[in-house]
């Protein structure tokens, strides 16, 4: 198992990995290659996937935030709204040189 962010994340096979959204990535060579600093292709999209992850558990954790029902005030909502649509955009945000050193939006107070 790969953990990210102290959460599961993905399950390793010999040359693949599957993410805990049924996403699978195949033609991993070498299981270093997810931790080690190598540039290639390989390692740029598993890292993204990891991160695609774990951008998806934060705004399934938002959800309630945008819910009808819930005792937020409309400004509140907003905040919300923008932090979630920041998390979104983050994968089109991030280039092939930070992709180590990602700034996670902050979730309003």
């Amino acid at each position: 198992m790969i953990y990210y962010d102290n959460h599961p994340v993905a399950e390793m096979g010999e040359d693949w990995v599957r993410l805990t959204d049924g996403t699978r990535i195949s033609g991993i060579r070498d299981r270093a290659l997810l931790t080690d600093d190598t540039e290639g292709a390989e390692v740029y999209e598993a890292r993204m996937a990891l991160l695609r992850a774990r951008r998806n558990r934060l705004l399934d954790e938002s959800d309630w935030t945008q819910m009808i029902d819930n005792d937020l005030s409309d400004e509140a909502i907003w905040r919300w709204r923008e932090y979630r649509q920041a998390l979104r955009d983050l994968p089109q945000a991030v280039t092939h040189d930070d992709i180590d050193a990602v700034a996670w939006p902050a979730p309003p107070a």
